[in-house]
């Protein structure tokens, strides 16, 4: 999931990794607690004037299944 504000600027994402992560913390399936405690704030995203090999390798570094294609004023 894509967190943006107000603005639509990205501000963070939450992944399945995230909410596995943080339910192994809490056991059962109910996660009552602020989306700031899970989210991913070192966001990796791509312009969609990147070459798709310097995606793909960004991809791969961070072994990532995928990344968020941003607007060039994001």
């Amino acid at each position: 999931m894509v967190v943006r504000n107000s603005d639509g600027i990205l501000q963070c994402v939450v992944t399945k990794t995230d909410v596995v992560r943080r339910m192994s913390i809490r056991t059962g399936a109910a996660i009552h607690c602020p989306v700031s405690m899970v989210m991913t704030r070192d966001i990796l995203f791509h312009h969609g004037r990147d070459l798709f090999q310097d995606v793909s390798d960004k991809i791969k570094a961070r072994d990532l299944k995928s990344i968020p294609l941003v607007d060039d004023d994001q």
